[in-house]
């Protein structure tokens, strides 16, 4: 059994911490995510959408991974 207290927060980023963290444009950042090649966005309601971080981090991490293993991404220009 786990201890919630030890769990870390989660923490949500706006649209515009997610293209600096991946040099993504906007369009290519919403795209992507209904394509399922970006995690989609957390809908909080009314119009705001907001990404987990980990989940953003861990993207970047498997991108340079397949990128540096000599198999790029399945990816389309911006």
């Amino acid at each position: 059994m786990g201890d919630e207290r030890t769990k870390p927060a989660t923490r949500f980023l706006r649209i515009s911490e997610v293209q600096a963290r991946t040099s993504l444009g906007r369009s290519t950042i919403y795209r992507w995510a209904a394509e399922d090649r970006f995690p989609a966005p957390v809908l909080l309601g009314g119009r705001v959408a907001r990404w987990i971080e980990a989940e953003i981090e861990e993207w970047a991490e498997k991108w340079v991974e397949k990128s540096r293993g000599g198999s790029a991404p399945d990816a389309t220009n911006d």
